[in-house]
């Protein structure tokens, strides 16, 4: 998808969000940047950064920006994204960290794990912690929407000539 079809979608998702949305707060918690200090995520966004710094090529294939999902396939599946993804034909970095939502992968976005490389595609899978972690009362769906595009927005940013593959939310809670 290039560029105006990927500003044509985000065109006619916003006037479907703002249909949904009962009141639109400038501080919204899903569009927030916000980072984290539980359970080492500081670290793992160091380790990510010393990690883009030590690429050489300043290149990827692919880069995967998301919750744990994303994180776990080099996590848990770190013989297969080795042979794939690290010293494969294909490279990739993965940016997926477990527990975030929308307004942690903004702030990581925003705080350098989009720079100093240039990626040829990115893909991003997010916004289920963000819909299953709170009641459609305290963070509606079209808040998560929004939140969705405002981490569209800072990757297309930071990296403008990269091809964006957003994946649905997947199912979760009630």
């Amino acid at each position: 998808m290039d560029a105006s079809e990927v500003a044509a979608v985000m065109a006619a998702m916003m006037v479907l969000a703002a249909a949904t949305l009962l009141s639109a707060s400038a501080e919204m918690r899903s569009m927030t940047p916000v980072s984290r200090t539980d359970n080492g995520w500081m670290e793992l966004h160091r380790k990510k950064l010393a990690e883009i710094a030590a690429n050489s090529n300043k290149t990827y294939d692919v880069v995967f920006v998301g919750d744990s999902i994303v994180g776990c396939w080099e996590q848990t599946h770190k013989g297969r994204w080795a042979h794939w993804f690290k010293y494969g034909k294909i490279r990739a970095l993965n940016l997926g960290f477990g527990g975030d939502r929308t307004e942690h992968a903004l702030w990581r976005v925003q705080n350098g794990e989009l720079d100093g490389y240039k990626a040829k595609a990115i893909v991003l899978a997010l916004g289920v912690n963000n819909a299953s972690h709170f009641s459609a009362a305290e963070e509606p769906p079209a808040d998560v929407l929004l939140g969705m595009f405002a981490v569209i927005r800072a990757i297309q940013s930071k990296q403008p000539h990269a091809r964006l593959v957003v994946d649905a939310i997947l199912p979760c809670g009630k």
